[in-house]
């Protein structure tokens, strides 16, 4: 809530004194200076005696089950083409250790065109990633315009995704995700989130197939601007996928498209 943090300033408050005089720590202050969190009732009348302005509550917010109730919306979205990819993964490469419970979830939840991502997410799956339901945008994404394979925009309808948190790395991992910066449509092999003690942010991660020209995709990399990690099949197929995720995204760039500028 930027407006808070300008009235702190206006008054020449620091976030310690205004913490205080609304008897809260500092870092919960923050917190809600920041827009992480919402203030309590009582807490939000405590700030507003302070900073002299209207504070957010947690009164002001729809709750989930309300807002769905009244408006009727879908909670989440899962589309699913064809199990067939996840078929032949499975007699190419076997299920990487995974249990026959998993193993159906990401087969009927993830769409993929090809074994060689099938087999990429399962290693993911087996390094810990965990099959949640989410919305990029609800982490903050204010990228281009997700979209389904209609073109529609998503909003912060919950797809199918992969969470693996390992001490201070989180990865939020959404497979084939469909981006709109403008009049084209652009599907990626994974949008994830990515942070760890030193950075956050966003990256795209694309599984580069025998014989895939990357240079090919730079018009595409123009258009979305954000930082890429690339894992090629052989990579894939010598199970190196999550040790190289963990590896690349903390050094991951925008690729370089100044070539296409100069045509």
């Amino acid at each position: 809530m930027r407006y808070l943090q300008q009235r702190r300033e206006e008054l020449g408050h620091s976030q310690q004194q205004v913490a205080l005089a609304a008897t809260m720590s500092r870092t919960h202050y923050q917190r809600i200076e920041r827009g992480l969190v919402a203030a309590s009732p009582v807490q939000a009348q405590a700030l507003e005696r302070v900073l002299g302005v209207p504070v957010i509550s947690t009164d002001h917010l729809f709750g989930q089950n309300e807002r769905r109730d009244l408006c009727g919306a879908s909670l989440f979205e899962v589309e699913n083409m064809s199990r067939s990819t996840w078929a032949l993964a499975a007699k190419l490469t076997g299920v990487h250790g995974l249990s026959r419970q998993v193993w159906s979830q990401l087969s009927t939840l993830f769409h993929t065109d090809s074994a060689l991502e099938c087999s990429a997410l399962a290693q993911v799956a087996a390094a810990g990633g965990e099959l949640r339901l989410d919305s990029p945008l609800l982490w903050g994404f204010k990228g281009a315009i997700p979209v389904d394979r209609h073109d529609q925009f998503l909003g912060a309808l919950r797809l199918p995704c992969l969470f693996y948190k390992k001490e201070k790395v989180v990865f939020v991992f959404w497979p084939q995700f469909r981006l709109r910066p403008g009049e084209v449509t652009w599907r990626v092999d994974g949008l994830v989130f990515y942070r760890d003690a030193t950075r956050r942010g966003w990256l795209i991660v694309e599984f580069d197939g025998s014989g895939h020209d990357a240079r090919l995709d730079l018009f595409r990399a123009s258009q979305l601007r954000l930082p890429e990690v690339r894992i090629t099949g052989k990579e894939i197929g010598a199970r190196q996928t999550m040790d190289l995720l963990l590896q690349r995204a903390p050094l991951a760039r925008i690729p370089d498209f100044s070539s296409l500028q100069s045509r």
